[in-house]
């Protein structure tokens, strides 16, 4: 994994606040807190151009920081034109998302079968278009969602997860209908 040491004293602010947050202990207000931060503190942070290179064959993902204690962790995200998430959840983490550079497309979906069956079915509840300084909240169970960068131009978010997120579930649409579940171990990038 890539130090990125540029970054200190804006991480260092934001990790402060950050601190600050995960103190309140309900997910809800975790994550309003979180979100102001992100606003406040990450949207003028500046990142080395290493940082915002997007991979070759999907979405960039590199960790900023990680809590000594375990209790959440802070993830770049570089988007290539055309490259996205397939409808996945977050393992039960909660997960705040803020859009620094670009556009998104996000859709939320609803499962509406049991989620352990061979064939998952969701109801897609709405798609939004994101832009710089938007930031989403996901409290689970509420954590059904896709993301793709649908524009021309990298895109570069930060997300916020409980914990360190190593893996989640992917669903993959199946021709059929439905959508296949798997379980999807999560790297980073270099």
């Amino acid at each position: 994994m890539t130090s990125f040491p540029q970054l200190s004293a804006d991480i260092e602010q934001l990790v402060a606040r950050l601190n600050q947050a995960v103190a309140l202990v309900e997910p809800q207000a975790i994550c309003d807190e979180v979100k102001a931060s992100l606003i406040e503190v990450a949207m003028g942070m500046h990142m080395p151009d290493e940082l915002l290179e997007p991979a070759p064959d999907r979405y960039a993902r590199r960790l900023l920081h990680r809590c000594p204690s375990g209790t959440y962790s802070v993830m770049a995200m570089t988007w290539g034109p055309g490259q996205g998430t397939p409808v996945h959840d977050h393992a039960g983490k909660w997960c705040v998302e803020c859009l620094l550079e670009g556009q998104i497309e996000i859709t939320t979906y609803e499962p509406v079968s049991d989620l352990t069956a061979s064939v998952v079915q969701f109801a897609e509840v709405d798609t939004q278009t994101a832009h710089p300084g938007d930031v989403g909240i996901l409290v689970p169970p509420m954590e059904y969602h896709r993301i793709r960068n649908v524009s021309d131009r990298k895109a570069v978010t930060v997300h916020v997860y409980q914990g360190e997120m190593l893996w989640c579930h992917a669903f993959h649409a199946l021709e059929s209908g439905g959508y296949r579940r798997e379980r999807l171990t999560l790297d980073y990038s270099e």
